[in-house]
C-alpha cells in the first residue's frame, strides 16, 4: 500500500524530508514544496515555497524557483530554476483518434492495462538537464529534451530540442542565439568538469570564478586533462 493512501499528504512530505535527513541530505524546502519517494537528491538543494520535484534525481547545490515543477527528470549540479519552470512530463499522443491517457496510457488506468498501450518509458520520456544550467521564469523543457552543462535558457522559452552545452537559447520553440565562450574555452570547461570538484576547492576558487582567464590562470597546469566532448553533455 502507498504512503498516499496511509498518511495525509503533509504527514507523508514530512516523512519524506525526514529520511533525506537521515541520509545527510540537507535541503531547504519552502512553504508548500512537495518531493515523492522517487526523487534523489546528491546533497545540499533549495525548493522554493510551492516548487514540485516529482520522480527525479537532483545534484547538488541546484535550487527551484517558486511553484516550478520538474517530472521524471535528471538535473546536475549547480542548477538555477527560475519561478514558474516545468522541466519534464507526460507526453499525449496527437496521431490517434484521441490524446485521452484512458486511449493510450498503462500507467495508472482506471480502465486498466491493454493490449498496445505505452509503456512508462515512452510516456514519460526522461529529460536530462546538465550541471550549472540557468533556466529563466516561466520556462518549460519538454520531455525527453536534453540540455547540455553550462546552457541558459531565456525566460518564457519553450525548449523542444537538445540544447548544446554553454549555448543561450530563447524563444518559442527556443532556438540558439549564441554559445556563453568560445569553442575552446566550452571544451576545457567540459573537460575541467568543475561541478564534480569537492566543496573546498570550490570556496577557495570562488574569486577566479569571474572569467575563464582568471580561472585558467589560477589552475595553471593542474587542471587535468581535457575531454574532447561530442554533443549534449547532461
Amino acid at each position: 500500500m502507498s504512503l498516499r493512501a496511509i498518511f495525509p499528504a503533509g504527514l507523508k512530505q514530512a516523512l519524506l524530508r525526514a529520511r533525506l535527513r537521515l541520509r545527510g541530505r540537507r535541503i531547504r524546502f519552502g512553504s508548500g514544496a512537495r518531493i515523492d519517494s522517487f526523487d534523489e537528491f546528491e546533497g545540499h538543494a533549495s525548493l522554493n515555497p510551492g516548487a514540485a520535484v516529482y520522480g527525479s534525481r537532483v545534484g547538488r547545490w541546484s535550487y527551484f524557483g517558486d511553484h516550478s515543477l520538474v517530472i521524471y527528470s535528471d538535473v546536475g549540479a549547480f542548477c538555477s530554476v527560475a519561478p514558474h519552470v516545468v522541466i519534464g512530463g507526460g507526453i499525449h499522443p496527437t496521431a490517434s483518434v484521441t490524446t485521452s491517457p484512458l486511449f493510450y496510457s498503462a500507467l495508472r488506468n482506471p480502465w486498466g492495462s491493454f493490449p498496445g498501450a505505452l509503456s512508462a518509458a515512452d510516456e514519460l520520456p526522461k529529460t536530462h538537464v546538465g550541471n550549472d544550467v540557468w533556466i529563466g521564469y516561466s520556462a518549460v523543457v519538454l520531455p525527453g529534451v536534453r540540455v547540455g552543462d553550462g546552457a541558459v535558457i531565456g525566460a518564457g522559452a519553450i525548449v523542444t530540442r537538445d540544447v548544446e552545452p554553454y549555448a543561450i537559447v530563447a524563444g518559442v520553440p527556443a532556438k540558439a542565439i549564441r554559445s556563453r565562450f568560445d569553442p575552446s574555452d566550452v571544451e576545457w570547461l567540459l573537460g575541467l568538469s568543475w561541478w564534480n570538484w569537492p566543496d573546498e576547492r570550490l570556496k577557495e576558487l570562488r574569486p577566479q570564478f569571474s572569467s575563464i582567464a582568471s580561472l585558467r590562470e589560477a589552475l595553471g597546469s593542474t587542471a587535468g586533462p581535457v575531454r574532447r566532448h561530442e554533443g549534449i553533455h547532461a
